[in-house]
C-alpha cells in the first residue's frame, strides 16, 4: 500500500479532508469509466492494454483504487 511519507503527504492539507470522507472517495471511484479514463489514458497505453480496460470498463482501475485507498473505505 502507501508508504508513511506518502499517507503523511496526503493526509496534509485539503487532500486529508477529503480522505476521511469515504463517500467522497468511493464516488470517485465509481467515476472511473471509459469517459473519464479515455482522454487521459488512451494517448499513453498500449492500444491492446487500453481496449481491454475499456471493455471491461475499467474495473481492474477501479479495483486498484479501492485497494490503494482501502485505509480510508
Amino acid at each position: 500500500m502507501l508508504d508513511d511519507n506518502l499517507k503523511a503527504h496526503l493526509l496534509d492539507g485539503h487532500a486529508g479532508e477529503k480522505l476521511e470522507n469515504p463517500e467522497f472517495i468511493t464516488r470517485r471511484i465509481d467515476q472511473v469509466n471509459s469517459r473519464t479514463c479515455k482522454p487521459d489514458l488512451q494517448p499513453y497505453l498500449p492500444r491492446n492494454v487500453y481496449d481491454e480496460l475499456e471493455k471491461v470498463d475499467f474495473e481492474p482501475l477501479r479495483q486498484a483504487l479501492r485497494e490503494l485507498f482501502s485505509e480510508w473505505l
